[in-house]
């Protein structure tokens, strides 16, 4: 039984009691905790191969690793601020060409891997919390089936191998903090993957300075000689990391943030639509209501009702204030402390409001709301737990769906075209027109399946009569706002079909596809981008099914046709 102090702890603070029980009961608890954990990370992992794989790439950023046979390491850009990611990208690569021959789709292979190490973490930690069941679960469901992990399996940044080394971070600096004095191996190990965070992406220099003042706050009071030594040996850790990762590399790193703040993207905006586009304040929370209509409600319900229950155990009633907090509590403080730091930062400083620069604290976010539906049992009377448990299963079933149906749309508007030429076409010659500003990028997108001719379309007619076989055009969205889209960041030109001269589709067949440019979590991860679909200037809502022009278009003649 656990003895009266802590007993009389949990009492004060509304936690559930947790008795030592024998040890084939806690051996018992702990295989039924690593079989759900195994069958979950198994079940969302098949969920996002199957939604990613074939891989195709995206025309952006992400074909800097494999837009070439280069080694990722040899790309200056990626040497600036992911050098890190370039190691991991090379040597999964080697191991994954072990099994098979290295295609494309080593990279959402390797993301699937980075999400199922950080689902682990996330399980691991609210298992050792709380030895529910409910929370650990609760923690994987919400991060599998959200669409955010899915949007990066869809077209390729650092995201998914930058979550993981930081919430591997995360995880170290809770151990180091459980055992005190004693966490030295794991504060050294919490420096080490800091520095390993730093190395993966510019915009985790805000995360790891909140670590940082994480381990401060975990080393508290630091005039104990015990508090100094682990806080020294985590810098220490920090160092060695820097030095691993990013000695020699300084000076890249610091052109790359240069870049970023001058870049000509807010140039662009002006001159197409004479202001510049930006994204609301609290954008992390808009962010988050992109993906889900429940996740910021829910984040900041349970903060408040954690806030409530620290002040009514420490600040109204002192007489029964508890020595130490529990280790729910303490994991609740260090997850909600950092993820409301981070958005705050985040929101004050000029830096960077994409999508991947918030996904990094996304597992933290999911790990708070865990926990502390499973710990708000105990603070709420037992006439109203039936009514809290149908509440956070409605939750957690509408985040789910609406997380699933979000991400099975993206991987639509990413697969639907290629997958009917491939079916369709055969060796049918497909043209695209001169005058499409989407023809490069729609070229780029299908190169990996068939060869595409761009032509001018008064010459369109006459290549096409000369053809023995079938001949097929494909069309890019038009009319307004046609141009603002992920690609050119949101600021290629609108496309005007009556101002090319079209060809006549007498005797054509029209087909309309989605345009995967216009994807609401793509267009997340750009600045021009975020400020254009908060305004309503994304034609996110006109895809295909009801409105032809804001697709992408094939037209089909048969061979012979006038």
């Amino acid at each position: 039984m656990v003895d009266s102090r802590n007993r009389e702890a949990a009492v004060a603070t509304g936690s559930p009691t947790v008795d030592n029980a024998p040890t084939h009961s806690w051996r018992n608890s702990t295989l039924a905790w690593l079989g759900l954990t195994l069958v979950l990370i198994a079940a969302f992992s098949a969920q996002w191969i199957f939604q990613a794989v074939p891989y195709r790439m995206f025309p952006s950023d992400d074909g800097m690793y494999f837009a070439s046979a280069r080694s990722p390491l040899d790309d200056p850009s990626c040497r600036a601020h992911q050098f890190f990611v370039g190691l991991t990208l090379c040597a999964f690569g080697k191991i994954y060409q072990q099994f098979t021959p290295l295609t494309m789709s080593v990279l959402p292979v390797l993301g699937v891997v980075c999400y199922a190490a950080t689902m682990f973490l996330l399980s691991l930690m609210a298992y050792r919390a709380t030895r529910s069941l409910i929370a650990s679960g609760l923690a994987m469901v919400l991060f599998g089936t959200s669409a955010w992990p899915a949007t990066y399996l869809q077209f390729w940044f650092c995201a998914p191998i930058t979550v993981a080394v930081g919430t591997l971070c995360l995880f170290c600096i809770v151990e180091a903090s459980r055992r005190g004095g004693a966490g030295r191996l794991w504060a050294l190990a919490a420096g080490l993957t800091a520095g390993m965070c730093l190395a993966c992406e510019v915009a985790a220099s805000i995360y790891v300075a909140l670590c940082v003042a994480l381990m401060c706050l975990a080393c508290w009071p630091l005039s104990k000689r015990g508090g100094q030594l682990t806080l020294v040996v985590f810098l220490g850790g920090l160092l060695i990391g820097y030095l691993l990762f990013m000695r020699g590399h300084e000076g890249d790193w610091l052109r790359h943030v240069a870049h970023n703040l001058t870049s000509d993207h807010p140039t662009d905006a002006q001159a197409k639509f004479h202001f510049v586009p930006k994204p609301p304040r609290w954008v992390a929370l808009w962010i988050l209501w992109r993906y889900s209509l429940v996740l910021p409600v829910a984040l900041v319900l349970a903060s408040a009702a954690y806030l409530w229950h620290i002040g009514r155990g420490r600040m109204f009633n002192r007489a029964t204030r508890p020595a130490a907090l529990s280790a729910a509590d303490k994991l609740l403080g260090f997850t909600g402390l950092l993820v409301w730091s981070y958005f705050l930062v985040v929101d004050c400083l000029p830096t960077s409001k994409l999508g991947r620069a918030h996904f990094l604290v996304y597992p933290a976010v999911c790990l708070f709301l865990g926990v502390a539906a499973q710990q708000a049992t105990g603070w709420l009377r037992p006439g109203w737990r039936r009514y809290y448990f149908a509440a956070v299963a409605l939750a957690v079933i509408v985040c789910a769906v609406q997380g699933i149906d979000t991400s099975w749309d993206m991987s639509a508007r990413r697969q639907s075209l290629p997958r009917y030429l491939a079916k369709t076409l055969g060796a049918m010659e497909l043209f695209l027109l001169r005058e499409d500003p989407h023809a490069n990028y729609l070229k780029l997108w299908l190169s990996t399946d068939r060869d595409c001719t761009v032509i001018a379309a008064a010459d369109f007619n006459a290549a096409r009569r000369r053809l023995h076989n079938q001949a097929a055009l494909l069309l890019g969205p038009s009319g307004v706002d046609s141009g603002n889209s992920i690609l050119r960041h949101g600021c290629n030109p609108d496309f005007n079909l009556e101002g090319v001269g079209l060809v006549r589709p007498a005797g054509a067949t029209v087909t309309a596809f989605p345009y995967y440019a216009y994807c609401p979590p793509f267009c997340l991860e750009e600045e021009n981008c975020q400020g254009l679909l908060y305004a309503g200037m994304i034609p996110v809502d006109s895809d295909a099914a009801n409105d032809v022009t804001k697709g992408a278009t094939l037209l089909t003649w048969p061979s012979g046709a006038p």
